[in-house]
């Protein structure tokens, strides 16, 4: 039994799920935030007050996982606000019910550590900026004043317009 806990994340180490904070209410064809390769119980979120995020998303997920997905507010992965599973899927959309996610995350059903603890998960800042129409960058050179700097062009809803400044 051991031999197969120890297999099982192997492979989800190995695996390329991918985390994304979307701008639209529908998982797509909006800009987005991304991170790459993420690992179970981690955070991918943002500090950034009035965060335009909308809906927040897992891709990547291998079949036969039973996954889920949480999605937060209050900056990074503070309050929980939406979790779903992947019913067998490879993808799972969280939308929003009026409040704004500033983080998301993934666990797999069932193992000890996708029971809810008092623990707030590790958090990672997003690595990559998906557009609209499709273009990628890469975000891991980014100081933390370029990155803020980011919201007020590619985030149209982004309120939080002190940011400005570092311009």
């Amino acid at each position: 039994m051991k031999f197969l806990a120890t297999l099982l994340t192997l492979a989800a180490s190995a695996s390329a799920i991918d985390l994304y904070l979307h701008t639209d209410n529908n998982c797509g064809g909006s800009n987005a935030l991304r991170c790459n390769g993420i690992n179970p119980n981690t955070c991918c979120g943002t500090n950034a007050n009035g965060s335009p995020y909308q809906s927040v998303a897992v891709r990547g997920i291998q079949q036969g996982w039973n996954i889920q997905c949480r999605g937060y507010d209050n900056g990074q992965c503070n309050r929980l606000q939406t979790i779903s599973g992947n019913n067998g899927g490879n993808f799972i959309c969280n939308r929003s019910n009026g409040f704004r996610y500033s983080g998301v995350g993934y666990n797999f059903i069932g193992r000890k550590r996708a029971i809810d603890s008092p623990l707030k998960p590790e958090c990672q800042r997003p690595n990559a900026l998906v557009l609209e129409d499709g273009s990628e960058f890469d975000l891991t050179g980014l100081s933390e004043e370029e990155f803020d700097a980011l919201w007020v062009f590619f985030f149209p809803n982004f309120t939080d317009r002190t940011l400005i400044e570092v311009l």
